[in-house]
This record gives structure tokens, C-alpha cells and sequence, in this order.
């Protein structure tokens, strides 16, 4: 692997608690706590301001800055 290439690494919950409905409903979760709940009618706006305010210590190409931009 090249020392460009980012990868996540994203589990199921603790212990694969949601193994079962991930593979059955074709998707995975990915969560920061500190945000909370999103509506999924929350502008790109909205988000960078959460993000912000949640995790004012996090650096641009940390993963939550890279949260708003596909890669």
C-alpha cells in the first residue's frame, strides 16, 4: 500500500452488534457522538458547524474534517 492511500477501518458495534442488520440491509453506520442525531435533511452548512463545534481541536485531514468531502 502506497503512503497516500486512506483508508476507515468500521466495525459493526461493540461485539458486531449490528453485523446482522448491516449485511441484511446492505449499509453501515458511522457515528461521532459529540454531534449527535443528524436529520437527513442537514444542509453541508449545518454539518461543518457541528463538526466545528464538536471537535474544535481536530485539524483539516483529520476524519472528521473529512466528513463533508468525498475523497
Amino acid at each position: 500500500m502506497t503512503a497516500n492511500k486512506r483508508l476507515w477501518f468500521i466495525r459493526a458495534g461493540r461485539d458486531a452488534a449490528f453485523f446482522d442488520a448491516f449485511k441484511a440491509e446492505g449499509h453501515v453506520g458511522i457515528g461521532w457522538d459529540k454531534v449527535g442525531p443528524l436529520a437527513p435533511d442537514t444542509s453541508a452548512d449545518e454539518l461543518e458547524a457541528r463538526f466545528a463545534k464538536a471537535y474544535p481541536e481536530d485539524k483539516e485531514g483529520t476524519p472528521s474534517s473529512h466528513a463533508l468531502r468525498p475523497s
